[in-house]
């Protein structure tokens, strides 16, 4: 089974541009705005959110604070237009692994999705029930 990836970015070039470079190896969900990638969320459990912090109707931060209600714990990344220190800290402070200034390097993207699923994997291997993306506490 693929692991699960979820871009909710109102820029159609960058949802696609992440579905191309990951859809091989991960199942890949779009949203365009906040509460639309909220319920896809909840509904596919993904491992790893790539989040738009900048969108019309709900921000990444509103985005952000919605999925730290839930019981899920996926790795967020922010992605911002903005190389803002400001921005990029207030992003860490809210709970998000990290930011990402667009347009973004492929590599990077690449490195953040094959990091975060070795880490779970290896995790997994070790405590069949601790520390899962669709864990319920």
């Amino acid at each position: 089974m693929k692991h699960k990836i979820l871009i909710i970015d109102d820029e159609k070039s960058i949802r696609d541009s992440v579905q191309t470079i990951f859809s091989e190896e991960f199942s890949v969900f779009t949203a365009s705005e906040g509460k639309e990638g909220v319920e896809i969320l909840k509904r596919e459990r993904p491992l790893l959110v790539f989040l738009d912090i900048t969108m019309p109707g709900l921000s990444g931060f509103d985005v952000l604070e919605l999925i730290k209600t839930t019981q899920l714990k996926p790795i967020i990344w922010m992605l911002t237009g903005d190389d803002n220190i400001n921005i990029a800290l207030k992003t860490l402070q809210m709970g998000a692994t990290g930011y990402l200034t667009k347009p973004f390097n492929v590599s990077e993207i690449r490195e953040i999705a094959h990091s975060t699923k070795e880490t779970y994997e290896r995790k997994a291997s070790h405590d069949t029930s601790a520390d899962k993306p669709w864990r319920i506490e």
